[in-house]
């Protein structure tokens, strides 16, 4: 065999290996599996996030009385609190302002007790005088008749009489008002006496309880009716949880539901049910429309306002819902996306994902028969890949 036709062997043999080596690559793509999506889900435990809040009736509220600067704050959102416990404290010059409105409207009732007391003895006495002379009128016409006077005095006194009458009509109208002056006067200083009680001492707790709301800082102005903090009573708590609004007619109420504290992080469980199911839809921070539910928990104790919790409800059933297993399905920064292949390249879709079971994400804005990775960890977005059955 000459050495030209052992080279031309050679190169045959190589080639060849390339070609077989180029097919087993081809064929060495990962293989995926699509599953496409149906409507229709089984009675299933539901997982939504909840918060906890008081219920409305543990919640009372504390209003300014008048218009107050704030000294010093004692307390914070979220401060247990013992009856009796100091809230805060006014400034002098709050208490010192009270007492100067109420001097004011304690002359101002004195006054006004007097004119009103003047105008009842004017009064009185018209009323005597308008009774004299219709009686006097009334003699003269008799008189008259008997031919004893002239029909001049008759007129004469007719006019007096109805001159008194209207005379006491005025000062009884009058009277009518001042009397009312004087009640509001009085109103008015016995309400300043209270608020003056109001700034005179600290602002302290009238029960147990946790503090919700506390708006006021150091330094704040207080305007009269304004909100100074509300307290909840411990342990009279429920959760308030968002549900996709697609999902309202899939919970009812009286539905067993168990709620998880992770706060915490002890993951204590409590047992409830569903109270309330919201029929009006709002947009939450995504803009998504959503509804609310309440959970009355049959014991909220080691609860706090404002606790984050999973709620997980039982024999929830949406038949229209799209669920896919939750590894078909990534979570990024709070946004959801699923994986789709075309001419065997993945694409990255983004997703608005609704129920939530736990192991299943219900699937919003796909159709009925898109075709997604059923496990989306084993790819990532722009690989070639090979669709299996």
């Amino acid at each position: 065999m000459n050495k030209k036709r052992i080279i031309v062997i050679g190169s045959l043999i190589v080639a060849a290996g390339l070609l077989f080596s180029l097919n087993e690559k081809a064929d060495s793509k990962p293989t995926v599996r699509l599953i496409q999506l149906k409507e229709g889900s089984e009675n299933t435990k539901v997982q939504l996030e909840g918060v906890v809040v008081p219920e409305e009736s543990a919640v009372v509220s504390v209003y300014a009385e008048v218009p107050v600067i704030i000294d010093r704050v004692e307390a914070a959102v979220g401060t247990k609190v013992k009856e009796g416990d100091l809230i805060l404290s006014f400034t002098d010059e709050a208490k010192r302002e009270a007492e100067k409105t109420l001097e004011e409207a304690r002359i101002q009732l004195n006054t006004q007790e007097a004119v009103t007391a003047l105008i009842n003895r004017q009064a009185k006495n018209a009323k005597n005088e308008a009774e004299v002379a219709k009686k006097q009128a009334q003699v003269n016409k008799m008189l008259l008749d008997a031919n004893a006077i002239s029909s001049l005095e008759v007129s004469r006194s007719e006019a007096i009489a109805n001159r008194e009458i209207s005379n006491y009509e005025d000062l009884n109208a009058r009277k009518d008002i001042e009397t009312q002056k004087y009640q509001q006067a009085l109103e008015k200083k016995e309400e300043l006496e209270k608020k003056l009680r109001f700034v005179e001492k600290d602002l302290r707790t009238s029960k147990d309880g946790i503090i919700t709301e506390l708006p006021a800082e150091k330094g704040a102005i207080l305007n009269q009716g304004q909100k100074i903090y509300s307290l909840a009573r411990e342990g009279e708590y429920k959760v308030v949880a968002e549900a996709p609004a697609n999902m309202l007619s899939s919970f009812n109420e009286g539905a067993k539901a168990t709620v998880k504290e992770l706060s915490q992080g002890q993951g204590k469980t409590y047992q409830g049910v569903v109270a309330k199911v919201s029929r009006v839809a709002r947009d939450d921070e995504k803009k998504n429309k959503v509804i609310n539910l309440e959970i009355k928990l049959s014991d909220s104790q080691g609860l706090n306002p404002g606790f984050l919790a999973l709620v997980e409800i039982n024999g929830v059933e949406n038949p229209k819902a799209k669920m896919v297993d939750n590894f078909s399905v990534i979570e990024e920064d709070g946004n959801y996306y699923v994986y789709q292949v075309e001419d065997e390249i993945v694409k990255k879709v983004p997703v608005k994902v609704g129920m939530n079971t736990g192991n299943k994400y219900e699937i919003m804005d796909l159709p009925v028969g898109a075709e997604i990775v059923i496990n989306a960890s084993k790819v990532k977005e722009g690989d070639r890949v090979k669709v299996t059955n």
